[in-house]
This record gives structure tokens, C-alpha cells and sequence, in this order.
């Protein structure tokens, strides 16, 4: 198994590990071989949490590129994941302590960064959505919501 940089967990919202939307933070060397993505899916696995995001710094110095898995696969975007990943940054003196904005590369939607806004010890973050392609409904009633929805 594959031992990550850093491994960090918090709660996005009530900052209690394990509670509600939890993550984890890794920072990582190599965030696109096949063989790193092998074992960051097994170490989701293993860390049975809601989110595990991975990053790692790009050449600009407010700028990471990221990753977000769950237990049975990669997702595109993690708003919550964002949160914390931008929280252990913070937390771990990542980045300069002036800093108000963080750019973050999702490899699996680059066209959409997220951006991460800190102010006053505040952070709130600007996520392009992505379109689901494919949605399967397991009931009438989820077919039900998705009809009203669309």
C-alpha cells in the first residue's frame, strides 16, 4: 500500500473527525500514474470515509492540482472535500499566511477549477457543476424527484 505525504481528516462543517461530511486530505508526489490512482482508490477503501482527496502543488504557488475518491470510484468534484483540503492547507502552512485565494485542478474536469476564497478566517468556495451522465433510479419516487427536477 501506498504511503501518502499527509494524511489529514476533518470534518468540513463541525470539524469532529468522522462526523457528518468528513475527508481526508493526502498530499501526494504523483497524482496521475495508473499505479498512484490504484492506491489511492484501495486507501479510500480502507479510510471508509464519505471523501478522500488527494493534491499536489503545481508549479504556481496558489495553485494544487486534485483528485476525490470514494469507496467504488473517482468523482469529478467534492465541494465539502474542497473545504477541508483547503482548511489542511491552512492548517499546515502550505500557504502564505496572506493568501485569499486557491486555485484547485480537479484531473477529472481540468476545465472547471474550483477556486477557494479566504477571508477572515472564513472559506467559501466557487464550483463550476458538472452534468451527470448517468443517473440510475432504483424506485418510482427517485423517478418521481428526477422528473420534477428536470
Amino acid at each position: 500500500m501506498k504511503d501518502f505525504n499527509s494524511t489529514y481528516i476533518k470534518n468540513a462543517f463541525a470539524g469532529k473527525k468522522q462526523k457528518g461530511a468528513s475527508a481526508s486530505i493526502n498530499l501526494v508526489n504523483d497524482i496521475d500514474s495508473d499505479k498512484i490512482i490504484e492506491s489511492m482508490q484501495k486507501y479510500t477503501q480502507e479510510l471508509n470515509l464519505p471523501i478522500s482527496c488527494f493534491i499536489k502543488q503545481s508549479e504556481e504557488k496558489n495553485k494544487f492540482y486534485i483528485r476525490y475518491f470514494i469507496k467504488d470510484n473517482e468523482e469529478p468534484i467534492c465541494g465539502h472535500g474542497t473545504l477541508v483540503a483547503t482548511q489542511f492547507l491552512i492548517d499546515n502552512k502550505l500557504i502564505p499566511d496572506n493568501t485569499n485565494e486557491i486555485i484547485f485542478v480537479p484531473l477529472l474536469t481540468p476545465d472547471k477549477p474550483i477556486i477557494s476564497y479566504i477571508s477572515n478566517n472564513y472559506i467559501s468556495i466557487n464550483i463550476k457543476t458538472v452534468k451527470p451522465t448517468k443517473i440510475e433510479i432504483n424506485s418510482e419516487v427517485g423517478q418521481e424527484i428526477i422528473n420534477s427536477i428536470s
